[in-house]
């Protein structure tokens, strides 16, 4: 996620906050929790929308439904006056979006959250590009995104089916461990029909699935030397596939310095693949003996 610019991992924030507030408020006196829960709401709604309202949703929902717990979050949260909070955080910036762009509200609302996820390959982001995969995907994800946890993540659950104990996994006085799968299953649930998806819509449920997991597994032989081995693993890989040339995946630095070398005559110039292939927005920084040049697209291909 270190190069990319996305708004997931801010929304995870939001909505591990949310989560974890909610919990808390539900065994605190304090009303803290309650106002930071709307809070963490807040935070993911700027961050990428209604998204965040519908992945909590799914997780408090289904566990209060399961657990007959109504009651408790009805008094325990204050509702009123944390809804209130909520919009006075995340309204202003919405309105203050359309006034400076005519046309977000359509474009986020309509366009982003609900094309996106039911037009497969859809053409209208003005940001990216529509990420068209087979309905159920999101679960591949997860397996990888969550590697190699999911394993042992699948590995319980399978030991426990063999014993015929499936039980065991959820037994918790308080209904932590059904909080935790629900939690994690949240995203993956409301996007398995989903037609367009990325990796990091998985990442809100991760926190949960941490959680459950560190609960299932209190303690195992080597987990110490197990944990820092898996990011240091990642890390070698990481810079394994970019050894070969690392300047050439930070910038196009390199093509241009050649560009200029050459002595090509003035008047050419250099085409950007993101000149055709999206051209309603900004194409990539170029970076010309030192200076940083961006240059907005338009409907030609070639750029001086």
């Amino acid at each position: 996620m270190s190069g990319t610019v996305a708004m997931d991992p801010c929304m995870s924030f939001g909505i591990t906050l949310a989560l974890a507030s909610f919990w808390l408020a539900l065994r605190a006196d304090k009303s803290l929790w309650g106002y930071l829960f709307f809070i963490g709401l807040s935070i993911g709604i700027i961050a990428k929308g209604p998204i965040t309202l519908v992945l909590s949703g799914i997780s408090i929902g289904l566990w209060t439904a399961i657990s007959g717990k109504w009651m408790c979050a009805w008094k325990r949260l204050p509702w009123l006056k944390g809804t209130l909070l909520l919009l006075c955080i995340s309204v202003p910036w919405y309105l203050i979006a359309e006034q400076k762009t005519p046309g977000f509200l359509e474009y986020f609302f309509i366009g982003e959250h609900w094309k996106r996820f039911t037009e497969s390959g859809w053409s209208g982001d003005l940001y990216g590009s529509g990420h068209p995969h087979k309905r159920g995907m999101i679960w591949v994800y997860w397996l990888a995104a969550a590697f190699p946890w999911s394993l042992f993540f699948l590995k319980t659950i399978v030991t426990a089916l063999i014993k015929k104990q499936p039980r065991v996994l959820l037994q918790s006085n308080d209904h932590w461990r059904l909080y935790c799968l629900l939690w994690m299953l949240s995203p993956l649930l409301f996007f398995t029909l989903s037609a367009n998806i990325i990796w990091t819509y998985v990442l809100p449920g991760l926190p949960g699935f941490a959680l459950l997991l560190s609960d299932w597994q209190p303690s195992f032989k080597y987990r110490s030397a197990f944990a820092v081995s898996v990011p240091l693993g990642f890390l070698g890989l990481v810079i394994a596939y970019h050894s070969p040339n690392v300047d050439f995946f930070r910038s196009q630095k390199t093509l241009v310095t050649a560009f200029v070398l050459f002595g090509v005559r003035t008047g050419s110039g250099i085409c950007h693949p993101s000149c055709t292939t999206h051209p309603n927005r900004l194409v990539g920084t170029f970076w010309w003996l030192g200076v940083d040049a961006q240059y907005p697209d338009t409907s030609h291909a070639n750029r001086q």
